[in-house]
């Protein structure tokens, strides 16, 4: 075994979650079930998915339907999050283009509320959130999910510790959510990282390398393709059924159909890095 522990880092949402994802239209006014953000926004350079720290989020249901959303935002005081993004865009900037969308309203938030909440009465967590297109200075989308951890995760994470390997969290979800999954699968906060971009998740992952070999990450969507590249080892989950582009499956050294098969992987791995580190 290499003298370094190994590390492995999952993102949240749809990889530790099974996800309902709920958008709205704010062209069309149309409702979008299973929408996947990061799949839109990031054919768009200058999309954003942004997510709004409004609790509990239930009672926007009690908010006047009609208020704008930067109105909302600056009524309540509610701060809004980049979540996700291809470019390294300022707060100010995605801020300045919330302002000037005049079109999509609490109502609209209200609605994929709503949708989600009809659809998953046993959630972990329930968010609100946007994509926002800097270019355009536009609200697209309007966004809401809830998640509920994977049948296995909580005992995946207890095998690894037992296998020796520390376990992270790199989600763009927020971090108080990210910390009360980490209690609940049973990992210090302190390895628990929310609000993680793109970038940040590859900026995450190079750091642990300085400690950690092999650092393996495991992901499902194209917001993880730049950790998948930077970390040692990239896993693909498909655990939830979604459309993946090419370039993420390629990225990636291994795909899973189920958490649990992280397992037989790693242990096949660091018995191949016993019998390498033998011969030297």
């Amino acid at each position: 075994m290499a003298s370094k522990r190994a590390a492995i880092v999952f993102d949240s949402a749809g990889t530790l979650l099974f996800m309902h994802r709920i958008a709205k239209d704010i062209n069309k006014k149309t409702i979008l079930s299973e929408f996947t953000t990061t799949a839109v926004a990031g054919k768009k350079s200058q999309c954003v998915i942004t997510i709004i720290h409004f609790e509990p989020v239930e009672e926007l249901k009690k908010c006047p339907p009609a208020t704008p959303i930067h109105n909302f935002l600056t009524q309540h005081n509610v701060d809004v999050d980049i979540a996700c993004a291809s470019l390294p865009l300022s707060k100010d900037t995605v801020i300045e283009a919330i302002r000037k969308d005049t079109r999509a309203t609490v109502r609209d938030l209200q609605e994929v509320l709503d949708e989600v909440l009809s659809r998953c009465d046993d959630h972990y967590y329930i968010g609100i959130g946007m994509m926002v297109d800097t270019e355009t200075m536009t609200i697209p989308y309007v966004l809401s999910s809830c998640g509920k951890l994977f049948p296995s995760a909580k005992s995946v994470v207890k095998t690894l510790g037992k296998m020796g390997v520390n376990v992270f969290i790199a989600s763009g979800d927020r971090q108080l959510d990210i910390e009360k999954l980490a209690d609940c699968i049973g990992i210090p906060r302190k390895r628990a990282f929310g609000l993680s971009t793109p970038t940040r998740k590859k900026e995450i992952i190079e750091h642990l390398k300085e400690d950690y070999n092999p650092v393996i990450m495991v992901g499902d969507g194209l917001n993880d393709i730049l950790a998948f590249q930077t970390a040692d080892i990239a896993v693909l989950t498909r655990e939830q059924e979604s459309d993946r582009p090419k370039r993420l499956i390629d990225a990636a050294d291994f795909t899973i159909d189920r958490l649990e098969e992280i397992i037989p992987i790693l242990k096949d791995i660091f018995k191949y890095k016993e019998v390498e580190g033998s011969d030297k």
